[in-house]
């Protein structure tokens, strides 16, 4: 499957040298996977879909998700709520690369010490901000975090219903990030798609 990143800040010259080309998207996907299931002992991200039907809500949810490596490969079981960090395997040592390509063809997830010891190298930007999409204001975050995006399709709705989704939006994101960030001990940000 070929995927549209963006940002696409993975180094291919490494990907290259390290013949990671032939299964670079299953050791993300591995990752990625692994790392959602770790967060999952902190938050149940399927519990936000269930306070929206709770709320009566009316969110439509993003359909066309084709190509999009961080929609396509979610495991956080949520219709709104993806992580969006880069899965960047080409930062790790042989050593931490081999270990994930030990655990690629079987039903085991990587170890939660790996996580926390990679987690850094494999999901920071270099810089200090990057755009997550477009480059505009809203789409920029510190370079150094968790990321999050909250996806629906607003072409869907009416002024109000955009205007509720909104407001759920903000209360949920920042009740999320105070309780990430204390949790993990990493500063952790939410970007908004629209769909538009």
């Amino acid at each position: 499957m070929i995927y549209d990143y963006s940002p696409n800040t993975y180094n291919d010259n490494l990907i290259k040298q390290l013949n990671l080309e032939e299964l670079f998207v299953q050791l993300q996907i591995k990752y990625k996977s692994s790392l959602e299931k770790f967060l999952m002992k902190y938050v149940k991200f399927d519990s936000l879909d269930e306070l929206i039907k709770k709320k009566i809500l009316f969110i439509p949810e993003k359909k066309d998700i084709s190509h999009n490596f961080y929609l396509e490969n979610s495991t956080l079981n949520s219709k709104y709520l993806f992580l969006r960090n880069n899965i960047h395997i080409e930062n790790l040592t042989k050593k931490d690369i081999q270990y994930i390509k030990s655990c690629l063809f079987d039903k085991k997830y990587l170890d939660d010490e790996f996580i926390l010891k990679t987690i850094k190298d494999v999901i920071f930007e270099q810089g200090d901000t990057v755009f997550y999409g477009i480059p505009i204001e809203k789409n920029e975050v510190n370079s150094k975090s968790l990321v999050f995006e909250f996806v629906y399709d607003d072409k869907l709705c009416t002024v109000t219903e955009s205007k509720q989704i909104r407001e759920f939006y903000n209360n949920i994101s920042s009740s999320l990030k105070s309780f990430l960030e204390e949790s993990l001990n990493i500063e952790v940000n939410f970007i908004l798609n629209d769909g538009f």
